[in-house]
């Protein structure tokens, strides 16, 4: 696929052992069939199943398949994260119609949409395909249509927002390579980078021998469930500056961890409790912890387990709503 966050999005999806990526996908049979499944079951989301099976298909080699799933996709009109326009006209210029793969592009441009993953999925195409200039013109657009305050905001409130980061740092990465100096949105990018990988959990030594360890290292994410955040928050209300509302939090999580499967990293999830972090902090509860104070914290509670994940897709969510992962944390709409 000409699209990079679709393939990373497939990537993601959980084996039956827990692991993730190409090398630990059952069939692309069995994988196909859950798809379609999912596509009946939730007619609400079935043109994004349509267009995650389409994906599938192309990787099968069956063109004419992938192709009659995209179109119906599309002629569906529901929702897909990145627009299934995005994903068809990569898959056009893949399948040797770059005629036909600017028109897709063009009409969609044209349509105005209004959600940040469309502009990075475009925008990637377009940057595969070394067209970097016109991958910058929709970056760009991305920024600037859907989020107007972008120059008001702290490094703290990117670092938060997913489509923000993806689509400055997508935005940032073309420049250099087109040989532009470096602007204030570019040190804004950097800046938030910094702050989202210092929410990052220390890595962690996986279970198994001395080849496991070197090849596959582990990060813990520290997650807060909503009767613990809201006790956190309340205790240090300073805190919720730096986590948001829950929901942001919970993105978070899933965010990094998502974003350290795609780096070949495992990871695992350690939940917290207000009253252990005051006891951990002894004396020093009244001021409210930082993050560095919080990442060992997390560090101190490995010894009472961790929630592996990604969790099966039809298991329970790692976030404990009760809802199946796939429907929950787990959904590809879930970090739109």
């Amino acid at each position: 696929m000409a699209c990079p966050a679709l393939d990373r999005a497939l990537d993601e999806l959980p084996s039956p052992h827990g692991c993730s990526g190409p090398q630990s996908r059952p069939s692309r049979r069995v994988r196909l069939g859950e798809f379609e499944e999912w596509a009946r079951e939730e007619p609400a989301e079935r043109a994004q199943a349509l267009t995650e099976a389409a994906a599938q298909w192309t990787r099968a080699g069956d063109h004419q398949r992938a192709e009659e799933l995209f179109r119906t996709a599309i002629a569906d009109g529901g929702p897909v994260v990145g627009d299934a326009r995005s994903y068809y006209s990569g898959f056009l210029f893949d399948t040797g119609r770059p005629e036909q793969g600017r028109t897709v592009l063009d009409e969609l441009w044209r349509s105005q949409p209004t959600e940040p993953a469309t502009f990075c999925c475009a925008g990637e195409v377009c940057e595969v395909r070394g067209d970097r200039e016109a991958a910058l013109r929709w970056f760009t657009a991305g920024l600037t249509r859907c989020f107007e305050d972008i120059d008001r905001l702290a490094s703290a409130d990117v670092a938060r927002n997913h489509n923000l980061c993806m689509l400055l740092g997508a935005r940032g990465r073309v420049r250099a390579a087109l040989g532009q100096p470096p602007d204030d949105w570019d040190r804004l990018a950097e800046t938030a980078r910094a702050g989202w990988t210092s929410l990052l959990d220390r890595p962690l030594t996986p279970r198994g021998g001395a080849l496991d360890r070197i090849q596959r290292p582990q990060v813990v994410a520290l997650y807060w469930p909503p009767s613990e955040f809201a006790a956190l928050t309340a205790r240090w209300p300073a805190l919720a500056a730096d986590y948001g509302e829950h929901i942001d939090h919970r993105r978070s999580v899933e965010t990094q961890l998502r974003e350290h499967a795609r780096l070949g990293t495992s990871g695992a999830v350690t939940v917290g409790s207000c009253r252990d972090l005051v006891a951990f902090l002894g004396a020093r509860s009244a001021e409210p912890p930082d993050a560095a104070t919080r990442l060992k914290y997390a560090a101190s509670t490995r010894a009472s387990g961790d929630v592996s994940w990604p969790p099966e897709r039809n298991q329970p969510c790692w976030c404990s709503s009760g809802r199946k992962y796939k429907r929950c944390c787990g959904s590809p709409t879930f970090l739109s």
